[in-house]
């Protein structure tokens, strides 16, 4: 990544230890964008489950940058799972970002989470 928030540490997003392997979850990974907007958690949840999607761990997340990078360049990417997001002692909460531009650089964000996400963010789902 050309830049990282440095809010983005172990302490403020735990990885999940699941025994499974990263690399099969990535390729099983569905890039989902809901252009009419007005999409909260708990609606990304709800199309999710109609598409037999899950929301994209931290660790998929990442590996899913990592892998990736030329889509994050066009495109911001996020994931809705409990523990990609952080909540601050202010009781604000964050959530994760892949975005980037088409020059290259790349950057591993936080954005305060609002009532809805903007409608330029897309949805990283893994297959269940």
């Amino acid at each position: 990544y050309t830049k990282a928030d440095p809010r983005i540490n172990i302490r403020n997003f735990q990885p999940q230890r699941t025994g499974k392997n990263v690399r099969e979850r990535v390729e099983m990974a569905q890039i989902v964008s809901f252009p009419d907007g007005n999409m909260n958690r708990e609606r990304v949840r709800k199309e999710f489950e109609k598409m037999s999607l899950k929301p994209a761990n931290l660790n998929s997340f990442l590996a899913c940058g990592a892998q990736y990078p030329e889509v994050q360049k066009r495109i911001i990417i996020t994931t809705v799972c409990p523990n990609a997001i952080w909540r601050s002692r202010k009781s604000n909460e964050y959530v994760l970002l892949l975005r980037g531009c088409p020059a290259g650089d790349r950057y591993l964000d936080i954005d305060l989470l609002k009532e809805y996400f903007p409608s330029c963010y897309c949805f990283l789902g893994i297959q269940k």
